[in-house]
């Protein structure tokens, strides 16, 4: 992230100093939404692209910014699969000669 963007912790909030003071930021640049989400920048774009993270415009400009809180949304608790069925294999007889 650049210097002035930092992650505040416990809060989980992106923050930037501006003017010298620490300030809550709810829009992000692309760049930091891929360094945030951890993934490339082709990820990040597939995902807007095709309509599974919202972005916004800024009127008379192509930049795009994202919402934390729509990166957030991203995010599903991971299923583990406990239920695992198998059978044992019958043995194989082997041929005689």
């Amino acid at each position: 992230m650049p210097d002035n963007v930092e992650d505040a912790g416990e809060e989980d909030e992106i923050e930037t100093k501006i003017e010298g003071e620490r300030v809550r930021r709810e829009w992000l640049t692309p760049t930091e939404a891929m360094q945030y989400l951890g993934v490339s920048r082709a990820t990040l774009y597939s995902l807007m692209d095709n309509g599974l993270l919202k972005f916004y415009t800024i009127k008379g400009v192509q930049k795009r910014r994202i919402r934390k809180e729509d990166l957030d949304a991203l995010f599903e608790e991971g299923k583990t699969e406990i239920e695992v069925k198998s059978s044992p294999k019958p043995k194989r007889k082997r041929k005689s000669r």
